[in-house]
């Protein structure tokens, strides 16, 4: 959570204006970490996480989250 936070990667106003409020979630990346990553949310327009699991398909097996 801190790493992301701290990044400055994860785009809140972004995420929250596709995915919504996300209100059963302390915060926005916690929902990120929790149900958006193995949705394939994106936590920014620069980072797609569709992408990402397409080209590095190891980490899609292993269910490691691609931003955390």
């Amino acid at each position: 959570f801190d790493i992301i936070s701290k990044s400055g990667l994860f785009d809140e106003t972004y995420y929250k204006s596709l995915y919504g409020e996300c209100s059963q979630y302390n915060s926005l990346i916690e929902h990120y970490i929790v149900e958006g990553a193995n949705k394939l949310y994106d936590p920014s327009p620069l980072f797609s996480s569709a992408y990402y699991f397409q080209q590095n398909t190891d980490i899609k097996k292993t269910k490691i989250n691609n931003y955390g």
